[in-house]
């Protein structure tokens, strides 16, 4: 038996519908792949620069290390005292002992 005019009618707009159904699941589900992709990239920036910023935090506690230590080098005898005897120096009149 042929189906009737609004019969087939009806049947391309169910078919359609769905075929725009599966086409707007599709888009949501590209749309939220490029959400977690984008997510993804952001998260491994944020933790590149969290690792940058605790780099940079500790070479800024050596440098003032260093500069506190030319300080103490340019000011103090006893610091650069301490210097010579690290590096087995002598006062005059002094002898190493050793074992």
């Amino acid at each position: 038996m042929p189906k009737s005019a609004p019969a087939a009618v009806n049947a391309s707009e169910t078919l359609r519908s769905k075929l725009l159904c599966v086409l707007g699941f599709c888009a949501i589900v590209a749309a939220a792949a490029n959400v977690f992709l984008a997510f993804g990239d952001a998260w491994a920036v944020k933790t590149k620069v969290d690792q940058l910023e605790q780099e940079l935090s500790q070479a800024k506690e050596r440098n003032e290390q260093t500069r506190s230590q030319i300080r103490a080098l340019q000011s103090d005898p006893k610091a650069i005292e301490q210097i010579q005897r690290i590096r087995h120096h002598t006062q005059p009149g002094e002898q190493v002992l050793t074992r």
